[in-house]
C-alpha cells in the first residue's frame, strides 16, 4: 500500500510538533504528574520488563554462534575380586572439552537476527507505551480541570439560587411574590445541590483516575491547577509516510514481520546438514595430587556432520508454519497502518468540526447570558413570571456548561491526534526511531 502525499483532512504538510504537551499550555503539575507516571506506571513497568526478556534472549541467540567450553575433573575406582583375590584401581582425568557449531548455512546468525529484531520491537513497544502513558495522564489532567470547572459554576449557580430563593421567600411573607414562584425556586435549588454532589463524585474519581496512572495511592486528593487552554484550529500533521517511523506501533509490527522472515530462513536451514567441531585435551594421572605434574596427556578431535534423513514432515511443517505466522503478521502490519491514518484522519477532521461547535456555543452562551440579564431586569418591573427568569437561567447555564465540555473535548482530540501522528514526549525523544534503525540493520 502506498500512503498518499498528504492527509485529506490536513490544511499543510509541515512537520509534526516533537513536544506536544508544551502546545497544552505546558502546566508544571502536568510536567511532574508525566514524570511519575514514567517512572511508576505499572504498564510502563511491565514493558520495560519484556524489553528486559527480549535482551536476554538476544544474547542467548548470538551466543549459539560461539564455542562452548567446559573444563571438568573426573575420578573412579574400581575393584575386581574373584576367589578371595581382590585388585583395585582408580584413575583421575583432567580435561577440557571444546565445541563449536559451524554454521555452515547462516541458521544461527539468522536466529541471532531474529532476536535482535524482537529486541528492537520490545524497546519500540515499550517506548509506545511511554508515549501511551503520556497521553493518558495528559487526558487523565484535563478531564480533572474540567471537572472541577464545572463543579466551581455548579457551586456558584448554587450561590446564586440560594440567593433567589431567599428573596422570593421573602417576597412571598410579604405577599410580593406567588407561591409557584416559591415552589420553583425551591425545586431548582435543591436539583442543584443534586448536581453539586454528583459534580463532585465525578470531580473524585478523575482524581483517582489521575492518581492511579501515576502509580501513587488513589486517595483523590492530588490537587491539579491551572485551566482548559484554548486551542488553535491546525495542527502540523506532516506526511503519511511519516507515521511508519513515528508510530511505535506501526514501527513494531514491521519489526515482528522481519523478524517472522527470519525465523522462516531458520525453519528452512534446519532441514540442512549440521556441522559440529569438537575437541578436548587433557591429563589422566592414578593419582589426584600427581595429575598437574605426573599425568599423561590426552586429547582429541571430532567433527561431526549430521543431516536429517526422516522425520515424518516435521521440519517441513515447521517451514510452513513460520511462514504462515509471518503472513499473519505481514497482514497484521496493514491492518495496523490502515487504522493508523484513519485515526490521524479522524482526528484531523474532529479538530475543524469542535472548533466550529464551540464557535457557535461561545455565541450562544452570549446570547443566553444577555437573555437572562434581561429576563431578571424584566421580572423586576413585574414584565414576566419566575419561569421566564428560570429558562433563562437554565440556558446560560447550560451553554456555559457545554462550552467547558467542549473546550475539554477539543484537548482531548488533540492529545489523541499528537498520540495518532507518534508525538514524543520531550525526556524519550529519539528512543523509538532508534530501536527501529537498531532491529532493521
Amino acid at each position: 500500500m502506498t500512503p498518499p502525499t498528504q492527509f485529506a483532512a490536513a490544511k499543510e504538510a509541515t512537520a509534526p510538533a516533537l513536544d506536544w504537551v508544551s502546545r497544552l499550555g505546558d502546566p508544571d503539575g502536568l510536567n511532574r504528574a508525566l514524570l511519575d507516571a514514567l517512572s511508576h506506571n505499572p504498564d510502563v513497568l511491565q514493558f520495560a520488563a519484556q524489553r528486559d526478556q527480549s535482551e536476554a534472549a538476544w544474547t542467548i541467540a548470538s551466543a549459539g554462534r560461539l564455542p562452548t567450553a567446559d573444563l571438568a575433573l573426573r575420578g573412579s575406582r574400581s575393584v575386581v575380586g574373584r576367589n578371595q583375590v581382590a585388585q583395585a584401581g582408580q584413575i583421575f582425568n583432567l580435561g577440557l572439552s571444546v565445541a563449536w557449531p559451524a554454521d555452515l548455512w547462516g541458521q544461527l546468525s539468522e536466529a541471532q537476527r531474529a532476536a535482535a529484531l524482537r529486541r528492537a520491537a520490545a524497546e519500540t513497544r515499550l517506548e509506545g507505551a511511554r508515549r501511551q502513558i503520556v497521553a493518558d495522564v495528559a487526558s487523565a489532567w484535563f478531564n480533572v480541570i474540567e471537572a472541577i470547572t464545572l463543579l466551581n459554576i455548579f457551586e456558584q449557580r448554587l450561590v446564586n439560587l440560594t440567593d433567589a430563593a431567599e428573596i422570593i421567600e421573602a417576597g412571598y411573607r410579604r405577599g410580593l411574590n406567588e407561591a409557584l414562584d416559591l415552589y420553583l425556586a425551591r425545586n431548582a435549588l435543591e436539583q442543584e445541590r443534586a448536581n453539586v454532589s454528583a459534580q463532585r463524585q465525578v470531580a473524585a474519581d478523575s482524581r483517582v483516575r489521575l492518581q492511579q496512572l501515576t502509580g501513587v495511592y488513589p486517595d483523590a486528593s492530588q490537587p491539579v491547577p491551572g485551566e482548559l487552554p484554548s486551542l488553535g484550529d491546525t495542527v502540523p500533521a506532516g506526511l503519511p509516510s511519516d507515521l511508519l517511523v513515528r508510530r511505535a506501533d506501526v514501527a513494531e509490527a514491521w519489526l515482528n514481520v522481519l523478524a517472522a522472515d527470519a525465523d522462516v530462513a531458520v525453519a528452512q536451514r534446519a532441514r540442512l546438514p549440521q556441522l559440529v567441531l569438537s575437541g578436548s585435551a587433557g591429563r589422566v594421572s592414578e593419582q589426584l595430587a600427581n595429575i598437574i605434574s605426573d599425568g599423561d596427556e590426552s586429547w582429541s578431535l571430532l567433527a561431526n556432520l549430521a543431516g536429517p534423513l526422516f522425520d515424518a514432515g516435521r521440519r517441513r511443517a515447521q517451514v510452513d508454519q513460520n511462514a504462515a505466522r509471518a503472513a499473519e503478521l505481514e497482514a497484521l502490519y496493514v491492518q495496523r497502518l490502515l487504522a493508523a491514518f484513519g485515526e490521524v484522519e479522524s482526528a484531523l477532521t474532529r479538530t475543524q468540526t469542535l472548533a466550529e461547535q464551540r464557535r457557535a456555543l461561545v455565541q450562544a452562551r452570549d446570547d443566553a447570558q444577555r437573555a437572562l440579564d434581561l429576563a431578571t431586569d424584566q421580572y423586576g418591573r413585574g414584565l414576566v413570571g419566575f419561569t421566564t427568569v428560570l429558562e433563562s437561567q437554565r440556558r446560560a447555564f447550560d451553554t456555559t456548561t457545554q462550552v467547558v465540555r467542549l473546550t475539554n473535548q477539543q484537548v482531548q482530540n488533540r492529545i489523541a491526534l499528537h498520540l495518532a501522528l507518534g508525538g514524543e514526549f520531550e525526556m524519550d525523544g529519539a528512543a523509538s526511531r532508534s530501536a527501529v534503525r537498531e532491529g532493521v540493520e
